[in-house]
């Protein structure tokens, strides 16, 4: 894994690149300490992470995040800084995490936890397709019949996918749809990069998730974007926090 470290006080970049190496040996280090810098490297090396101060030396991590946001392959952003001011702006320009200084290695750990799971999903997506295009087409849309027409749905319309009395229930962002089929059957259509299931009843888009809430007998209630409230149940527990990286 390539790690580029961006915060204009060395001794910073040190103890997190220290703290980064005893989490995880064999990882790169490359370490920027103004945003022109940054930019460089990103450009010379294929970046997987980058920990970013957002209060360098006259300038903002923000002026990065512009850049990282307009890459075709953007490595995923982990704002490391010691002001939790900007903490909801971080998340709407899609960073991975959040952590301040001091940094802990135990909350460094599972920011790692979550960055490696994200990677995994996202192996899995970029592998080359051999097949047709038609096939690579079959993976974007989801096709559905409703009433005499089918409909191609794109996947990352759908959020949540529930079954209810032998039918398979698709809920988009401004519809749902009918199947006559089986949840396991639809959950190996979906993008497996992308969709969870975490209930014996529910599988939801990982993109989609806008709120997390502990629910009773150490569940979690998750909130989607479009509204939809959905129980991860204990046997599903596991795997939902590694993506999510939660302890």
């Amino acid at each position: 894994m390539k790690i580029l470290l961006v915060d204009d006080e060395q001794l910073a970049r040190q103890e997190l690149s220290y703290l980064l190496t005893e989490i995880k040996s064999g990882n790169d280090y490359f370490e920027a300490s103004h945003i022109k810098a940054a930019q460089q490297m990103l450009l010379k090396e294929a970046i997987d992470v980058i920990f970013l101060d957002m209060h360098l030396q006259n300038e903002s991590g923000m002026e990065l995040m512009e850049t990282v946001t307009q890459m075709k392959e953007p490595p995923f952003v982990v704002f490391a800084t010691a002001h939790d001011d900007f903490a909801v702006r971080a998340f709407e320009l899609d960073a991975t995490d959040y952590i301040l200084k001091p940094f802990d290695l135990e909350r460094l750990q599972k920011v790692m936890e979550k960055i490696e799971a994200r990677m995994s999903h996202r192996s899995v997506q970029n592998v080359p397709d051999k097949k047709s295009d038609a096939s690579s087409r079959d993976k974007r849309y989801l096709p559905i019949e409703d009433e005499d027409r089918i409909v191609m749905v794109a996947m990352n319309d759908v959020y949540v996918v529930t079954t209810d009395e032998g039918e398979v229930i698709i809920q988009t962002h401004d519809k749902e749809y009918r199947m006559r089929e089986s949840l396991k059957a639809m959950k190996e259509k979906l993008p497996e990069e992308n969709f969870m299931q975490v209930h014996r009843a529910y599988i939801i888009n990982l993109n989609e998730v806008e709120e997390i809430q502990p629910w009773f007998n150490r569940n979690y209630q998750v909130t989607m974007n479009n509204g939809s409230k959905v129980i991860v149940s204990r046997s599903y527990m596991q795997a939902f926090k590694a993506v999510f990286g939660l302890s």
